[in-house]
């Protein structure tokens, strides 16, 4: 057994991170309604600068990144997160400490659809979708599976992308278990590729049929952004209307 549960106790205000991984403030990462040019005042311009505001936060809240957003792209961290446990090196024999791959950072899948049509929707990447995806991620057979794998098991060294609370990439490599391994996303990979599995990015089945029901819904998909986004605006609007017409009586 590692020595971390030792260094731990010995560091109980690092225990929090060291367990359930390194913290990373969303709300750090997205701008005041000042920032992006939103205000109290009841002008003409004001309201169209606070619609436009509107629309950035429920794009970042939905799509993810945006002029709301600090961050060019979706927001969330990737990291190792060391498990205090032990596992088999397939290479070399030797005992190392295992860790897991953790990655919070929305990709567009949605749970059930996206397994279905063998797909994401790359502009589903904002907080809104990320939740549903981690949901998604809570399948009990795979906790069972990691029960099942027994106390040393065998595991080999990845190099996979990480991303801090101050979004900054870089790669690192640690020890991970097969069986974690071949669960992965192939497209969390520097390659593209699960080496275990040899699953691309995007899946290796590349059907004519899903490929054709992904247009089809993609389309369905701008259809009902752009009814969303207009009774948004049409209800800021008449929000913004009302207050200013209170403000002068």
């Amino acid at each position: 057994m590692s020595n971390f549960f030792k260094d731990v106790l010995h560091d109980l205000n690092d225990l929090e991170q060291r367990v359930l991984g390194p913290d990373y403030s969303y709300y750090k990462q997205i701008k005041t309604p000042s920032q992006i040019g939103m205000s109290a005042d009841g002008s003409l311009d004001a309201m169209g600068r606070d619609v436009k505001g509107l629309i950035s936060y429920v794009k970042l809240l939905v799509q993810g990144g945006g002029k709301a957003s600090k961050v060019n792209g979706p927001l969330g961290n990737k990291f190792f997160l060391q498990t205090g446990a032990e596992c088999r090196d397939i290479n070399t024999g030797k005992q190392v400490n295992r860790s897991l791959y953790i990655n919070n950072i929305p990709d567009g899948s949605i749970p059930f659809i996206s397994s279905a049509l063998d797909t994401k929707f790359t502009s589903f990447e904002g907080l809104i979708p990320g939740t549903f995806s981690n949901l998604g991620d809570l399948n009990p057979l795979a906790i069972f599976k990691a029960f099942m794998t027994g106390t040393n098991p065998d595991c080999m060294k990845i190099t996979m992308d990480t991303v801090d609370e101050n979004n900054y990439h870089r790669k690192e490599s640690k020890y991970v278990t097969t069986s974690d391994i071949k669960g992965l996303d192939p497209c969390l990979f520097p390659n593209k590729k699960n080496p275990l599995t040899n699953k691309n990015c995007n899946g290796a089945r590349e059907a004519f049929e899903n490929i054709e029901k992904f247009k089809n819904l993609q389309n369905n998909v701008q259809v009902f952004n752009y009814i969303y986004f207009t009774t948004l605006i049409l209800f800021a609007i008449y929000v913004c209307y009302n207050a200013n017409k209170n403000r002068k009586n």
